[in-house]
């Protein structure tokens, strides 16, 4: 992925980092609320079931700092649309502000185009995800349009093979 971050697809063993992640409101400020155990375990066998079912090369994974092996967050690259495929980040929230958001999604925009026939990566963002919106952008992808996402406003990002 790059020299200072590793990924893996989820397996069971990484519950607890998922909880940590997505059962915090401050990353996951979407659903206004902290997760139980019990409904981040229902989630995370939901995503693990949709792993699963994925084409090959798209998923989600774990990322982890490469010398310590402690958790970053999650990248995900799944199918969207016919030919499109739609990138999303997560970090968790003691690591934010420190690059890797950027570094998450250059490195999974070089490894979809480097190892597919995908042609374009899409990239929905909230409209008041500031940071979100930022990074993206570093990464070279640009606004085509506002959406709807999930019931909310969204701006949508897209970059096409270089």
């Amino acid at each position: 992925m790059s020299e200072r971050l590793e990924m893996r697809l989820w397996g069971r063993k990484d519950l607890p980092i998922f909880h940590r992640l997505w059962g915090d409101p401050r990353v996951i400020w979407w659903r206004g609320t902290a997760l139980s155990w019990a409904d981040s375990r229902a989630i995370f066998d939901k995503l693990l079931d949709k792993i699963a079912g994925m084409p090959s090369g798209l998923g989600w994974w774990v990322v982890r700092e490469r010398e310590s092996g402690e958790p970053v967050g999650s990248v995900m690259l799944q199918p969207f649309g016919v030919g499109e495929v739609e990138i999303g980040v997560q970090i968790l929230f003691d690591k934010w502000g420190k690059g890797y958001g950027t570094e998450c999604v250059g490195a999974a925009l070089d490894y979809i185009f480097d190892s597919s026939e995908i042609e374009r990566v899409l990239a929905v963002v909230h409209v008041e995800n500031e940071p979100s919106k930022k990074m993206v952008t570093r990464c070279g992808m640009v606004e085509e349009g506002f959406v709807m996402h999930a019931k909310l406003p969204h701006i949508r990002y897209i970059i096409s093979r270089p």
